[in-house]
Order: C-alpha cells, then sequence, then structure tokens
C-alpha cells in the first residue's frame, strides 16, 4: 500500500507499506486496520479492546475504531521509505 499522508509518528507520505494477513499489531506498532478489503485506519496503536482501537493517526491526532464488524488490525511488517 503507498501512502498518500503522513499516519502517527513514523508513517508519512510516499512510504510504501506492506501487511501481512496472518500477524496482528500489539499496542505501540504501526498498524492497519481494514474492513474487509476497505482501510479504515492506520498509525500507531495505542490502545485495543474488545470494542475498539485506538490508533494515533497524526502528530496530535488520535482516532478511535470500532471493530464489532469483524474488522482486521494488521502489523505494518515492512516500510519502504518514500
Amino acid at each position: 500500500m503507498w501512502l498518500s499522508r503522513h499516519h502517527g509518528r513514523r508513517l508519512s507520505r510516499g512510504d510504501l507499506i506492506f501487511v501481512q494477513a496472518s500477524q496482528p499489531a500489539p499496542v505501540g506498532d504501526a498498524a492497519v486496520i481494514l474492513r474487509g478489503n476497505k482501510l479504515v485506519g492506520i498509525g500507531d496503536l495505542i490502545e485495543t479492546n474488545a470494542d475498539y482501537v485506538l490508533v494515533q493517526t497524526g502528530d496530535q491526532k488520535q482516532e478511535r475504531i470500532g471493530i464489532l464488524n469483524g474488522e482486521n488490525v494488521l502489523k505494518i511488517v515492512l516500510v519502504q521509505y518514500g
């Protein structure tokens, strides 16, 4: 996936990221949240529980994403910095 804007503290515009479907993301890692095949969130995973994940999506911006509908929270396993 190629990034068109800044995400979290470590991901910037022009970066190319790779995720692996069998690797869930632990708190503290960069993560991608997918709902089916649609991207609904990307950034640094701050908190997770049975109902939602909290992701830092920008310098000071956090986003709470509900995960009740089969969302996948995947660890970013490789970043090719642009």
